[in-house]
């Protein structure tokens, strides 16, 4: 089996980031040479994921041009585009679940990837994307999700893996997923990161079960539903020398902007 479906939620306002994103979305900042979406499709070309739907809202409908500008292939017979991008307006904001669940009759009963639109996934030999579908099609997952390892106490900003291995390896079996956790009671230092590959079950997960104090679904709590309902949910690391550049406020903006423009540079 293949999977070649992404859903790239986009819909977010970006307020941390304003003034800035008074004028364009954040996905579409600069990123060195292309903007932030542009690398998150190339992760996805990368990956083989090659149908893909971008979850936005009216108010950045700009977007549009940069799923149209981003360059790909074509069939060398008919010249049709190897890539498809479609896209989808989420006139509410619900959290990242909502956003994901406006994909569903996009998905039907397929396998696919949900791709966060402003986080760039930088570095390393190989693609996280791609070993991340290995794993997930390996093992029968039902969820297979990207790991990052979280020092001290901002570890209480992320979903935080409960690992059923003492010892995890690059790729792990997960108990549950933990909201937010404070850092006493967090069960581990490795955090969700912006990452996933999902059989349709999410779907249904994120009906049963239920929803937090503001009335939103958790994707964490959807995925923990799955592990506790004996389906396979896997943690996979990123390698040490890939970087998770999150483009939420203008001091990871300004890093990752520095980052990625000094690799284009040569530098290191």
């Amino acid at each position: 089996m293949r999977i070649r479906k992404a859903i790239l939620p986009a819909g977010g306002l970006g307020t941390r980031l304003r003034p800035l994103t008074h004028l364009m979305p954040k996905e579409m900042l600069p990123l060195g040479n292309r903007v932030v979406l542009q690398h998150v499709i190339e992760e996805c070309d990368t990956a083989g994921l090659d149908t893909l739907l971008v979850v936005l809202n009216r108010r950045k409908t700009a977007l549009f041009a940069v799923g149209e500008e981003t360059p790909c292939g074509a069939d060398p017979l008919t010249g049709v585009p190897s890539r498809s991008v479609y896209f989808a307006n989420q006139a509410e904001q619900g959290g990242l679940a909502h956003a994901m669940l406006h994909g569903e009759a996009f998905v039907g009963d397929d396998p696919f990837a949900l791709v966060l639109g402003d986080t760039v996934i930088h570095g390393g030999e190989s693609s996280l994307l791609g070993r991340m579908i290995a794993a997930h099609l390996e093992h029968g997952a039902a969820a297979t999700v990207a790991a990052q390892m979280i020092p001290g106490p901002d570890i209480s900003r992320y979903g935080v893996f409960d690992p059923i291995e003492p010892d995890p390896g690059d790729v792990f079996r997960v108990r549950r997923i933990v909201e937010k956790p404070k850092r006493a009671e967090a069960p581990s230092n490795l955090a969700v990161t912006a990452r996933y590959v999902f059989s349709s079950e999410i779907f249904r997960a994120c009906r049963e079960c239920g929803t937090n104090a503001h009335g939103e679904i958790e994707l964490t709590q959807a995925m923990t539903w799955l592990a506790e309902n004996g389906r396979m949910v896997l943690g996979v690391r990123l390698d040490p020398a890939q970087h998770r550049l999150d483009i939420g406020n203008p001091q990871s903006y300004a890093e990752a902007f520095q980052l990625v423009a000094g690799h284009s540079d040569g530098k290191q």
